[in-house]
């Protein structure tokens, strides 16, 4: 091979080098763009996840506060039924056979 011959391969070698490194930065960027990406969404969808488990969890607690409210009522009452019974001047069978005795 002659020098002339030698020189050009060189040349084609390192453009296409140059090529090459310009096209992996090209990459590079894109790649991180991409990555950002994705971080933001999986960022996104995991505050979602915790927004609708927080939906779940107040929607329960108002499930159970509704039934403790009715549960109180309902002790309230038989209180009530109980103290009538007593001050009524009921007989301890009357008052044994309300509380299922």
């Amino acid at each position: 091979m002659k020098l002339s011959d030698t020189q050009t391969e060189l040349s084609r070698v390192e453009t296409i080098a140059r090529t090459s490194e310009i096209n992996l930065s090209l990459q590079s960027a894109q790649f991180k763009r991409e990555l950002a990406k994705l971080q933001d969404k999986l960022v996104e969808l995991e505050s979602r996840r915790l927004e609708d488990a927080l939906v779940d969890l107040e929607e329960r607690n108002n499930e159970m506060e509704e039934l403790l409210r009715a549960k109180c009522a309902e002790i309230e009452e038989n209180d009530d039924r109980a103290l009538e019974y007593v001050t009524s001047g009921s007989t301890l069978n009357k008052f044994n056979t309300f509380l299922g005795c």
